[in-house]
């Protein structure tokens, strides 16, 4: 996955958020408005599905993607996988610098190791997990809302 730099990811809107657009929010050509129907057709039928009674979520495990749906809409997704990245390049296994650089964020140096970014059109949030080496480790998006 190549990223491409050229484009700016983030803005700065009046409350102060950083708006991540939706173009962002897929992971394996899987976007966030996706049925269940369609990820299956995309992905096939999952190694390993599972079910969260207590949150009605039905849990879909994919070798590179853990998927979470509720009302047969994707929920979250979560990835650890390098092979598996954002629209703009994003991936697992990436320096903190160039994450942001891509994301036109400045961390300033942070060695905060969760950031969230938000779609400003959409209740959306968009989660990046970074180790103690300053790798990402994770990405996972999702909704507040099912």
């Amino acid at each position: 996955v190549t990223p491409r730099r050229q484009r700016q990811m983030c803005i700065r809107d009046r409350s102060g958020s950083y708006c991540v657009p939706d173009s962002e929010f897929t992971l394996d050509q899987l976007s966030l408005e996706v049925s269940k129907q369609k990820i299956l057709q995309i992905k096939g039928v999952p190694p390993k599905k599972s079910f969260d009674h207590e949150l009605r979520l039905e849990i879909l495990d994919y070798p590179n993607l853990t998927i979470e749906i509720s009302n047969d809409k994707i929920l979250y997704m979560n990835t650890s996988s390098s092979n598996v990245g954002t629209t703009s390049g994003i991936h697992p296994g990436m320096v903190k610098n160039e994450v942001m650089k891509i994301l036109n964020y400045n961390s300033n140096g942070s060695d905060k190791k969760e950031y969230q970014f938000v779609n400003c059109s959409k209740e959306v949030y968009l989660v990046l997990k970074f180790n103690k080496d300053r790798r990402l480790i994770s990405i996972g998006m999702g909704s507040d809302l099912p």
